[in-house]
């Protein structure tokens, strides 16, 4: 047996979405999936005899370098209403250019898995994101020119990429104005994590899904709080005994140097004490709670490159 070298195939890309310009970090790849509705033909006499596809859409994921001021476009479902449209009335192309000089295009994309987001010295900020790519606005699911298409243009080089907008700081944490809490570090930094329930909007029959609406959001953050008193932990994960009894959060700030990060109302959710050789107070978790101001729901999670006027 012999094998030709040049057939096995590597290759970089960049891709763009929603006015943004995104490089995969570390060594991840950019990965294109696609996904399909089956139904099975199938009989009682011959079992299984073959398949028909009844939907189709592609979901394309990365990891996306830390470049902070991409962050508008990475959590942009932040701003989407309950049960509101992730794609909006027009639709958002999603491209991925190689640096052969191929450029996919999808004609209709929704981020439908938002990165975990980092705050700590030295370490990347996002995790891995996942988008939908649909049928695109009053398209023809027979034609696959109407998710996607293939072209052959110059790669356009890495003008986009910035270093300097890589922000790895350690950052400071607020939650009120008491001590120790308004003003601690983390043992490692934080993980903020925004969980979103993205649920397929099929066109019809024979259609497909055309869109997803977004059906729940979560935000939560984690860390390991530094000088933080057993009593003073307890004290907020108790602050309501009564067993069914609300509790109104707190906003918790984390910032640095160019990242002001705010969830909204959050409330101490779980921890954990240990005796050993460990901290005492071990990881906690915050969850941001919704709030109304003059009858507009406030956002679970902010992220600024600066504190608000």
């Amino acid at each position: 047996m012999t094998i030709d070298r040049t057939l096995i195939l590597r290759e970089r890309a960049q891709l763009t979405y929603d006015g943004e310009t995104f490089f995969s970090g570390g060594n991840t790849p950019i990965v294109v999936t696609p996904v399909f509705g089956r139904a099975s033909i199938q009989t009682t006499s011959h079992g299984k005899i073959e398949e028909r596809i009844t939907d189709r859409v592609y979901r394309v994921s990365l990891t996306p370098s830390g470049q902070w001021a991409h962050r508008d476009a990475l959590y942009g479902p932040l701003e989407v209403a309950q049960g509101g449209s992730l794609i909006g009335a027009t639709d958002k192309p999603l491209v991925i250019h190689t640096i052969s000089g191929t450029k996919f295009t999808f004609n209709c994309a929704a981020i439908t898995k938002m990165p975990t987001l980092t705050l700590a010295a030295g370490q990347p900020m996002f995790g891995p994101m996942e988008f939908m790519c649909v049928l695109e606005k009053n398209g023809d699911p027979s034609s696959i020119a109407d998710y996607y298409s293939t072209a052959s243009v110059s790669y356009p080089g890495d003008d986009d990429f910035d270093p300097a907008a890589h922000l790895t700081l350690a950052v400071n944490a607020v939650w009120g104005d008491t001590t120790p809490w308004s003003s601690f570090l983390a043992e490692t930094g934080w993980v903020i994590e925004p969980v979103m329930q993205a649920t397929p909007e099929p066109g019809g029959d024979g259609i497909g899904t055309v869109d997803y609406k977004l059906a729940n959001l979560t935000v939560t953050a984690k860390a390991v709080p530094v000088g933080i008193t057993k009593a003073a932990w307890l004290a907020k994960l108790h602050e309501a005994t009564a067993l069914g009894a609300r509790r109104t959060g707190t906003d918790l700030i984390l910032s640095a140097s160019g990242i002001y990060v705010k969830l909204n109302a959050a409330i101490l959710t779980d921890g954990d004490a240990g005796y050993g050789d460990r901290k005492l107070v071990g990881q906690c978790t915050w969850e941001a709670t919704r709030t109304w101001t003059t009858g507009v729901v406030n956002p679970l999670l902010t992220l600024l490159a600066a504190a608000p006027a």
